[in-house]
């Protein structure tokens, strides 16, 4: 049984909240496709979208696309989720600029911390070398040699 309620609030064109969960023959549709600020169902896009699939500032779902992102495979700025690829991305197999998880591989660019014996410049962060394989694990964002 499918649901579909769209509320009669709009900001300029769009709806304030929106829900579409099931299939709709009347509108041949095999999923619920809610587009709102607030986009609930099969298929959500908005501004915040929890949904199966989300596309979204704020999206939650399966698959979520977005700004900020929490899901099963997360594609997004921050991704928090299973599988997230994203400037900062966390998760089991995360993949992004800043990345921590399970398996995670990132390109920040950062040197390791300065010794104790080093002059009182303040710390900065300087580009390593370049390696042909990616570097794995929490210990990737710096690079941890024993000199």
């Amino acid at each position: 049984m499918p649901i579909r309620w769209t509320s009669s609030a709009t900001l300029p064109e769009y709806p304030l909240v929106s829900i579409a969960l099931g299939p709709d023959p009347s509108k041949s549709e095999l999923r619920g496709h809610a587009r709102a600020i607030i986009a609930i169902g099969d298929i959500a896009t908005g501004v915040i979208a929890p949904g199966g699939v989300a596309r979204a500032a704020v999206a939650l779902g399966g698959l979520a696309i977005g700004g900020i992102v929490l899901g099963g495979c997360g594609i997004g700025i921050l991704a928090l989720a299973g599988l997230a690829l994203g400037c900062l991305a966390m998760g089991g197999l995360a993949i992004g600029y800043a990345a921590i998880g399970g398996l995670a591989s990132a390109t920040t660019p950062w040197a390791e911390p300065p010794s104790a014996s080093s002059s009182s410049v303040p710390y900065t962060r300087t580009p390593r070398q370049s390696n042909t394989f990616p570097n794995f694990g929490p210990a990737c964002l710096f690079r941890l040699d024993e000199s």
